[in-house]
């Protein structure tokens, strides 16, 4: 299986009815979206400072047309977009269209992978399937559940999943406490290890990514809870 940081993170974060679950919805949304943005910033297709998000005009290839509605977006702000513009877009508590938008985007890519499937009902949903949910947890439990990592390209994009769904509270709910404790030990190592070390600085851009891209997902957070308590919720 060959999914995206998006793919993954919606197979991990979105219940077996397809939607996102009733008690953190503004967390797995917020995973989503961070994912989504994680991945257009990885591939190029926009870059990100501290505040800001914009397009760098790359053209969008067909493979990672899921990420559509979301560059979209960014692309028709016709300038840099600030981070709390772009969270305020996936605001409404996580029920307006333009995550709808997403999250059938990513879920419908899943489906000819046999990594969802379709929920009948008034409009199409996508449930994450249980095998492909066990290989996630695997994919994550042999790079982070061992002695020792070995530090590569490859356990780097493990390291941004995990850090992503450990940031939302989904790890914690997908491990052992054993397990939980040794995924999150080997996290902080590996996090460590490419910062000191100047044989892996081709690969401290993608922590840079990440580190900004949780700016995004507090400014999500905020957001949600600003709005629940202006509605009084």
């Amino acid at each position: 299986m060959n999914f995206g940081l998006s793919q993954l993170t919606f197979l991990c974060v979105v219940n077996d009815k397809g939607k996102l679950p009733t008690f953190s919805a503004n967390r797995a949304g917020a995973c989503i979206l961070v994912g989504s943005v994680m991945e257009l910033a990885t591939l190029g297709y926009i870059e990100i400072d501290k505040k800001r998000v914009w397009a760098t005009g790359v053209a969008l290839h067909h493979d990672h047309s899921h990420l559509r509605p979301l560059l979209n977006i960014i692309v028709s702000s016709r300038k840099p977009m600030s981070f709390s513009s772009l969270s305020g877009k996936y605001l409404n508590t996580f029920t307006g269209r333009n995550l709808n938008d997403l999250m059938m985007s990513v879920g419908y890519s899943l489906l000819p992978i046999q990594g969802v499937s379709e929920v009948r009902g008034r409009k199409p949903l996508f449930a994450p399937t249980p095998s492909a949910q066990r290989w996630v947890a695997s994919k994550i439990r042999d790079s982070f559940c061992v002695s020792k990592c070995i530090v590569s390209t490859s356990i780097c994009n493990d390291f941004v999943l995990a850090a992503i769904l450990d940031k939302g509270g989904f790890l914690k709910q997908m491990f052992a406490k054993a397990e939980y404790q040794q995924i999150r030990h080997n996290i902080k190592w590996l996090r460590e290890e490419v910062k000191r070390n100047p044989e892996f600085v081709a690969l401290r851009k993608t922590f840079e990514f990440l580190d900004i891209c949780f700016i995004l997902f507090i400014a999500i957070i905020s957001s949600s809870a600003g709005a629940a308590a202006a509605s009084g919720c």
